[in-house]
């Protein structure tokens, strides 16, 4: 008995790791408006000169902070129906713009279940960006992510070359989705 509810507490929280890889791989749920015909790999832009024009996003962004707060970021903690404590952080993160409009999107997450297991897992995310700039602030817009895996369209905000993405996750087991608002910087 004491194994089978073991496996129902592991199959729960593993299922919701998965879940969690793979909505903050991407991480957001706002769809990009299509571009406006133009060409570019900055999504309607050519590349300029200035490698610190805004038309130019590309480049490393490493995660840095978590709903304010630094890493390691807990998600959510759960005690168990078994007095288990479980919890999901989100360790390290980083999207990858690269010039030619492709990008590369990894996270790294860690699932601990108290007495059972510790579960580190990677997720990573190719696929093809474009820069739409706000018609009132070039240096302010969207990047829009187009996952290749699946080809789903997702939005994320740039300003001052950092990348603010927002997101829903999976809750514990039994509890609400968690609301998690991650900053990238340059």
């Amino acid at each position: 008995m004491r194994r089978r509810a073991m496996e129902e507490v592991m199959r729960n929280p593993m299922r919701t790791a998965i879940h969690l890889c793979l909505s903050v791989a991407i991480v957001g749920a706002v769809a990009c408006s299509a571009g406006d015909g133009a060409t570019g790999p900055a999504g309607g832009t050519q590349p300029p000169e200035s490698p610190e024009s805004p038309s130019n996003i590309s480049g490393t962004y490493k995660l840095s902070l978590v709903n304010d707060g630094p890493l390691p970021a807990l998600l959510w903690y759960d005690q168990t129906a078994e007095d288990m404590d479980a919890e999901m952080y989100i360790l390290s993160g980083s999207i990858v713009l690269h010039p030619d409009g492709t990008f590369r999107s990894t996270m790294v997450n860690s699932l601990t279940i108290e007495g059972v297991s510790d579960l580190v897992s990677t997720s990573i995310t190719d696929g093809t960006y474009r820069f739409e700039p706000d018609a009132g602030d070039p240096t302010r817009g969207v990047v829009g992510l187009t996952a290749e895996n699946g080809g789903a369209e997702f939005g994320l905000y740039f300003a001052d070359f950092s990348i603010r993405a927002h997101a829903m996750i999976p809750g514990a087991p039994g509890e609400p989705d968690v609301e998690v608002v991650k900053l990238y910087v340059r």
